[in-house]
């Protein structure tokens, strides 16, 4: 009887289980913070895009929720549309370089003048590596789907100690305000802060669609507390990105 071979069947199977092996450990590389960082790169090379921002803060020394929304639309490298709401007054402004166009909520007229913030503290898409950073104790929740696209979940918190020592060692004694600021930073050793980040990743592009922070601060015989008691904020931030790398115009009103 004649033995028969398949060189041709276990050749494939054998490259089928080598590309499966290379999947596997491609995937196992895809860790928390690779996704993250890579999301971080990808949101600061956006051209354009819109955010929404909600804020809600609720204080132990005003006993009072507070609330502010907001939206931006950006395109880079220095024009933005920014609306601002809260139940005190609305705001609308459109910064184009420099110049800084600002609608007077009483008159509903517009002014112009020079911009006080650089066009680089507008595009807040590109800021969240700062917003993040000092971030420890990732952990990745089930995935979701967020405006239709499939994205990972990630959980952590931000390590405030360090960071504040980081932004402390940055300061410049030859500043006229160096003491002053240096007063302010021993200060916060006396508050706790509890920061909270969640970050939503689209699986596709890499983008953030959305980040929640959750900020607990106490300072202990707070200013304005009746017997010298604790002073307690909570402060939560929504954030959505939306219309990445859209026809966005952003002109002079």
């Amino acid at each position: 009887m004649t033995k028969r071979k398949y060189p041709g069947i276990f050749r494939a199977l054998l490259l089928f289980s080598l590309l499966a092996l290379l999947v596997s450990c491609a995937s196992s590389r895809l860790t928390p913070q690779v996704v993250i960082d890579r999301a971080l790169v990808a949101m600061g090379e956006l051209e354009t895009y819109r955010a929404e921002l909600t804020v809600s803060t609720v204080s132990t020394v005003e006993g009072e929720t507070n609330q502010f929304t907001a939206r931006v639309e950006f395109v880079a490298p220095d024009r933005a549309h920014v609306t601002q709401s809260s139940a005190h007054e609305n705001l609308e402004s459109i910064t184009i370089g420099d110049t800084l166009y600002s609608r007077d909520p009483s008159t509903n007229e517009w002014r112009e003048s020079k911009s006080p913030l650089p066009p680089s503290s507008l595009n807040i898409a590109a800021g969240l590596g700062e917003a993040v950073r000092f971030l420890v104790g990732v952990t990745q929740l089930d995935d979701e789907a967020i405006d239709g696209a499939d994205s990972y979940h990630y959980k952590g918190a931000i390590d405030m100690k360090a960071r504040w020592q980081d932004e402390k060692a940055k300061l410049d004694p030859s500043q006229p305000d160096y003491e002053q600021r240096l007063q302010g930073f021993e200060q916060l050793d006396l508050v706790t802060f509890d920061v909270e980040v969640e970050l939503w990743v689209t699986k596709k592009d890499s983008l953030v669609r959305k980040m929640v922070v959750r900020q607990e601060i106490v300072e202990p015989g707070g200013t304005g507390v009746a017997g010298g008691g604790e002073a307690r904020m909570s402060t939560t931030a929504v954030y959505r990105f939306l219309d990445f790398n859209q026809s966005i115009q952003i002109e002079p009103p």
